[in-house]
């Protein structure tokens, strides 16, 4: 593919903010490698950070040594002499990349927290836990929960069957005891997939279909343009609370044009699932902040719209309507 020098420049002022205060010649060398394997735009860089090498086609030793260059940026806090290894064609962060330090989580992180965990108790536990682990970030949350290590867990502390390098850290800082159970991976890694920010206000948008989405039994769904927008618009016009998919998790959609096998429509979910969808979890919390105040909450979710829609009734005008405003889920208020 050809692309303009715009792209190329977007790329490398991008990357020369991510690397800022490191080695001369790191951007020069990260920009060689995202080019010689063909990724130009800044949502191909996202997905290649995220996505398994074998999805993006690169070869394990142009990954390992992208890997190894992201791995020198200041955001990962990395300690001089740390290595990095590649297995199964992934790059595997070493755990000294993860130095405890001073500061306070990242709201993000906290949003992502408090939704994972199922009372308020729990989410100032895992909190602590991270915050004692030097992770303070919701990146490094998700670098350290898939990051596999060799060390043997038990079972129950496992994620999807591997042992992590964050119940490795939590394990070497504060004990075993500490650490997390396998379901709260899970949780957390749904929360991690959302990005949603609180407001002062009682009103929470949500934009569940911004994304490639799986739906049970049924064909998947295709990306609603613009909900994402519009929803973090409004809440931030209304100082108000809002969640739609990350900006990685719409990276990885728009670049594979196909969903992710967790990424559920929470419409479609089955009912034993309802409990664990991260989209769920974020009304739950939003409902236990809001629960003493007096004005009481109000879910605004955001949906795509066809243009027109065929009349219900024979020879009936379609419905060129250019916003619905659908307010049946009142009726089930208590």
């Amino acid at each position: 593919r050809c692309r303009g020098e715009a792209d190329l420049a977007e790329v490398e002022k991008s990357l020369t903010e991510f690397f800022s205060e490191i080695e001369a010649g790191v951007v020069e060398e990260a920009v060689s490698v995202l080019l010689d394997s063909g990724l130009w735009t800044l949502t191909e860089v996202r997905a290649a950070l995220l996505l398994p090498a074998s999805d993006l086609g690169l070869s394990s030793d142009v990954r390992q040594r992208l890997g190894a260059i992201l791995c020198r940026a200041p955001a990962c806090r990395h300690q001089p002499g740390a290595t990095t290894s590649a297995e199964g064609g992934d790059h595997v962060c070493a755990l000294d990349q993860f130095l405890p330090q001073a500061g306070t989580l990242e709201p993000a992180l906290l949003v992502a927290v408090g939704s994972a965990a199922d009372s308020e108790g729990e989410a100032k536990r895992m909190r602590e836990h991270l915050k004692r682990c030097g992770i303070l970030g919701l990146w490094d949350m998700r670098r350290c929960l898939y990051t596999t290590v060799t060390e043997v867990h038990p079972k129950e502390h496992l994620f999807f069957g591997q042992a992590t390098a964050l119940n490795q850290l939590i394990r070497t800082s504060l004990g075993k005891a500490a650490m997390f159970k396998g379901e709260a991976l899970s949780r957390l890694a749904l929360a991690a997939a959302l990005e949603a920010v609180d407001g002062a206000s009682g009103v929470l948008f949500t934009a569940p279909h911004g994304i490639w989405l799986t739906r049970e039994d049924h064909a998947n769904h295709k990306p609603e343009v613009y909900t994402s927008f519009i929803a973090q618009k409004l809440a931030h016009a209304s100082n108000s609370s809002y969640a739609t998919w990350s900006l990685d998790e719409r990276a990885k959609s728009e670049y594979r044009t196909r969903p992710e096998r967790t990424n559920q429509d929470p419409n479609y979910a089955r009912v034993a699932d309802l409990a664990d969808l991260p989209f769920n979890r974020i009304l739950r919390r939003h409902a236990r902040r809001f629960r003493s105040a007096s004005g009481g909450v109000l879910h605004v979710d955001i949906h795509g719209r066809r243009d027109s829609i065929a009349s219900s009734e024979p020879g009936g005008a379609p419905d060129v309507c250019d916003c619905d405003v659908g307010i049946g889920a009142m009726l089930y208020m208590t």
